[in-house]
């Protein structure tokens, strides 16, 4: 009897929910019809790519470069130095009634922390004085002229003064300093302790210009300079009892108060870049970027969705996949941060120092991905740019030459500030600008066959 009962209830339950299946699967579509469902889709374009020359760059070096190197993929760069320098505001010469004073010496010391090339080959390094200002509102370009500020006919250097090899032979190791003794000529013409000349940075700037410092043979070695002092050395003689004390003087080129330009040129490098090259080259200072067209007229076509949808850009991903150096023969290191900024931006950007903003600039470092415990590969990845994609989408396509977004990656020098605090750190960029430093770096092209440059896109519509 009780097993009647159970079967019966049994039979009973399932009628029950076999006539509410129908009502329960319609449920959704009830409140959210079919025709309102969210889509989400993703793509994939592969690119355009080519490697082109530069000309020149904003010069605002944190550092200097100063010599000549000669890559044997991205040919010969060729490095010089244009500077003001600082003088001591808070020194001040003894009233000639106490001591008089006078010079010795003057003396051109430069600081190096590295160097690219042959540690034993001999550089010579020459000095002149410019004869007219460097303005320090002005954007001066690493192609600049030096002889619209130099008068070549007066060398400063003193007699066999200017020969330098990285390499000491005496001390059996690497220097890390150039010291140039300037001649007398130059030295009784700085030296001054008339107090008007060191009144203001416009007097002083007025009585000394600054100094072009530059190689005259030497052709694989390249010092980076980060640091540039005029030391002025004189003496005191006490008129009460003919004592005689010494007295240094130091005048920095500092970057913050003077104005700074480092030349550069590359009397050769290769020219021969086409669109087909399976391989791109980026290459600093002011010899090589590559371009990425976006093709997003295809894009317009491809992401497609039904005529009641709203189209969203949900993300779309540009990784820029690094060709091992070793494979390529340069010696040159990565290049440490990369700016993908739009083309018609690119002079503006820098010109007027602006910082990455969504929609037409974009940031990044170099990463890697471990392969083994001693081997990596590198690449650069831009995740950011669906606020540029779906700009570019809204606007007619007339406005895309050729059905293209040209965007050019070049390297950048990244001046950042780190704040922390116990629960959290932020960190604020406060400049980007052109590389200054020897860099390199070769990417797969959207041509090549192994790793083309694509783009990846997540779309979605409601």
């Amino acid at each position: 009897m009780k097993f009647k009962f159970v079967f019966s209830l049994l039979i009973l339950t399932s009628v029950f929910f076999a006539s509410c299946d129908d009502s329960a699967l319609n449920l959704g579509e009830n409140i959210q019809p079919t025709s309102d469902k969210i889509s989400i889709k993703a793509d994939t374009f592969h690119l355009t790519t080519e490697t082109y020359m530069v000309d020149y760059i904003y010069s605002t070096p944190d550092s200097f470069l100063l010599g000549t190197y000669i890559d044997n993929v991205l040919g010969t760069t060729r490095a010089d130095i244009l500077t003001q320098f600082y003088y001591p505001t808070d020194y001040k010469f003894l009233d000639k009634s106490v001591a008089v004073a006078a010079p010795d010496s003057v003396k051109l010391f430069m600081t190096f922390d590295s160097y690219f090339g042959l540690s034993t080959s001999p550089m010579e390094i020459s000095v002149y004085e410019l004869q007219d200002s460097l303005r320090m509102k002005e954007n001066y370009r690493s192609d600049i002229n030096p002889a619209n500020f130099v008068n070549f006919g007066k060398r400063l250097n003193a007699e066999n003064e200017g020969i330098f090899t990285v390499y000491d032979v005496k001390e059996n190791d690497d220097n890390t300093s150039v010291s140039i003794k300037l001649n007398n000529d130059f030295l009784n013409r700085f030296f001054t302790s008339d107090p008007a000349v060191f009144a203001s940075d416009r007097n002083f700037r007025n009585f000394f210009k600054g100094l072009y410092i530059t190689t005259d043979f030497g052709s694989t070695t390249l010092l980076n300079v980060s640091g540039v002092y005029l030391m002025l050395y004189y003496h005191n003689t006490y008129t009460k009892d003919g004592s005689i004390s010494k007295v240094a003087l130091t005048f920095p080129a500092s970057n913050l108060e003077v104005k700074r330009v480092n030349r550069i040129t590359h009397p050769s490098r290769p020219t021969d870049f086409t669109q087909d090259d399976e391989i791109n080259y980026i290459s600093s200072p002011a010899n090589c970027y590559t371009r990425v067209k976006i093709p997003i007229e295809k894009m317009r076509s491809r992401l497609t969705l039904p005529a009641n949808k709203h189209r969203i850009i949900n993300s779309a991903i540009l990784q820029v996949n690094v060709v091992d150096k070793d494979t390529i023969g340069t010696r040159l290191p990565y290049v440490k941060n990369m700016l993908l900024v739009k083309e018609d931006e690119l002079d503006n950007f820098f010109k007027n120092n602006k910082l990455p903003a969504s929609g037409s600039s974009y940031l990044v470092s170099l990463d890697s991905t471990s392969l083994t415990s001693t081997t990596y590969e590198y690449h650069y990845t831009f995740s950011g740019l669906s606020t540029l994609i779906d700009a570019e989408l809204k606007k007619p396509a007339e406005s895309h030459k050729d059905g293209y977004v040209n965007m050019v990656l070049v390297p950048v020098d990244v001046n950042k500030t780190t704040t922390s605090s116990y629960y959290s750190s932020s960190t604020t960029i406060n400049s980007v600008r052109q590389n200054s430093q020897l860099q390199a770096v070769s990417v797969y092209s959207g041509k090549n066959k192994k790793i083309p440059m694509k783009m990846e896109v997540v779309y979605s519509g409601f």
